[in-house]
Formats: structure tokens, C-alpha cells, sequence
């Protein structure tokens, strides 16, 4: 991975992180979505997997349909 998309990629964990600890949902969701297109994108296959599972599984004992649905369709990708 370029140096740029592993910066890019810790800068969306951090995100994450955040949101997942100030119990900020949607912005939880927003970054499952943006984290695990990236890893898509890059090729981290093994990596997005993990993220996928992990937040379709917030997402949907959240019910928050609009990132479950988006995560099911990057899944099946």
C-alpha cells in the first residue's frame, strides 16, 4: 500500500474509534462504510472482511438500515 493509503486508512480508524467511543452511531456507521470501501478499493481483502462483519453487526443492532444495506452490498462485492 502507498504510504498516502495507509495514512488514509489509519486516519479512518481513528474515525471509528472515535465515534465507536463517544457512542456516536451514525457517524459509526458513515465511517464502517467509508473504512471498509477503502480497504476494498486497496485490495485488503482480509481486512475489509473484518470491518464488514463488524459493522453490519453495529449497524444492525442499531437498526440503522441505510449503512446496513450499504455494507451488505460491498459484502457481496
Amino acid at each position: 500500500i502507498p504510504t498516502s493509503g495507509q495514512k488514509g486508512i489509519n486516519l479512518l480508524q481513528q474515525s471509528l474509534a472515535i465515534a465507536l467511543k463517544k457512542s456516536y452511531d451514525e457517524h459509526a456507521a458513515r465511517a464502517y462504510i467509508n473504512l471498509s470501501g477503502n480497504l476494498l478499493r486497496i485490495r485488503q481483502y482480509e481486512h475489509a472482511e473484518k470491518i464488514l462483519a463488524e459493522g453490519i453487526q453495529y449497524c444492525e443492532e442499531r437498526d440503522l438500515d441505510f449503512a446496513t444495506t450499504y455494507l451488505l452490498l460491498c459484502k457481496a462485492e
